[in-house]
């Protein structure tokens, strides 16, 4: 156990998680897969206190690569660069799905909006 409450069970290289483990953090989130150098590195699901969650990839700590993201009630499935939405992806809310092209979290580019209560497309 870590001195902020956070634990980890898994492999270790010079001190610092790597290969295969679990960190369960004292706010009660949970992440599973693999770590390098200390940080989630590669395949992981990460199950937020909140029910939040995110499978997908990882690149020394942030979300990168290919992944699925439930967060407040919607649903991103795409890709990401250092941690934000980039590239091509699906966002689905209550209201409307969008499909298209993401930059820095933000819908940028090419894309389809489609509003689920008035069946209009933009």
């Amino acid at each position: 156990m870590f001195s902020n409450g956070d634990s980890y069970q898994g492999s270790w290289i010079d001190g610092l998680q790597s290969g295969k483990g679990i960190t369960s953090y004292a706010d009660g989130s949970v992440l599973e897969g693999t770590f390098m150098s200390g940080k989630p590195h590669g395949q992981c699901f990460h199950s937020f206190s909140n029910k939040d969650s995110y499978l997908g990839e990882y690149l020394l700590g942030q979300k990168h690569g290919k992944g699925h993201l439930e967060m407040n009630g919607a649903q991103y499935s795409g890709t990401f660069l250092n941690d934000m939405k980039h590239g091509y992806g699906t966002c689905t809310s209550k209201e409307s799905t969008y499909i298209g092209e993401f930059k820095h979290n933000m819908k940028d580019g090419e894309g389809t909006m489609i509003y689920k209560n008035t069946k209009n497309q933009f």
